[in-house]
């Protein structure tokens, strides 16, 4: 997160920047095809988790989901270099590293509100909630 958020406040004006793609849903294809699928999965079994009142095991699923945004940050080259070498390709890797922020600020929520309520506010963005039906704003 922190990584992150530097490099769009220091490069981009503090303004998330476009990610390329239509409003909605994230489809699955092109080269973050894995890693959309892998989130996808996670929040998935989050929800299983959560509904069966297996809590240990959804915190546990909140840390996964944030080790797979690291390593895409990763696998995606993200860095100053990639902003100079290849600048729609860093801004989508921000614009979906900024999204998988908000959506683990919902998902820690039951267990560390006053963490999730910061990460919010430093997004900027309105309470996410998780639901069997996807995300969605509180708003």
């Amino acid at each position: 997160m922190n990584r992150t958020l530097k490099l769009i406040a220091a490069k981009r004006d503090g303004v998330v920047p476009d990610g390329g793609g239509e409003p909605g849903p994230i489809s699955a294809i092109g080269e973050d095809e894995g890693f959309i699928n892998d989130i996808n999965t996670f929040l998935s079994t989050y929800i299983s988790n959560v509904e069966s009142l297996r809590f240990r095991e959804s915190l546990e699923i909140v840390m996964r989901l944030s080790a797979r945004g690291n390593l895409y940050l990763q696998q995606a080259g993200f860095s100053n270099p990639l902003l100079v070498k290849n600048s729609q390709r860093c801004d989508q890797a921000l614009h979906r590293a900024v999204n998988l922020i908000w959506v683990l600020s919902a998902l820690i929520w039951p267990f560390m509100p006053v963490t999730a309520e910061s990460i919010e506010v430093q997004l900027n963005a309105p309470a996410g909630a998780i639901s069997v039906g996807g995300l969605s704003s509180d708003e």
